[in-house]
């Protein structure tokens, strides 16, 4: 590895990794309600294509009230006029 003033530099010339990860804000709108969430999404890499994603969100619970998995009025919603 060529160092510069004492400090390591390393050039990456192929990208090996298999599971890569984002923070995701994002926010829905469905039947006259509001949502917003963050959630972190895991995706696995082959060849260059996503082969699989898992996504963990920060607050499972409203993410299923809001789809139709948990009661409609559960914190976390807005109603829109």
């Amino acid at each position: 590895m060529p160092e510069r003033n004492g400090t390591p530099s390393a050039v990456n010339r192929r990208w090996s990794a298999t599971h890569v990860s984002e923070l995701i804000d994002w926010s829905a709108v469905s039947g006259g309600r509001r949502i917003e969430g963050r959630e972190l999404a895991v995706y696995e890499v082959r060849d260059g294509l996503i082969t699989a994603a898992w996504f963990h969100p920060e607050n499972i619970g409203d993410d299923r009230a809001f789809w139709g998995e948990g009661r409609l009025d559960e914190p976390g919603f807005t109603r829109l006029a």
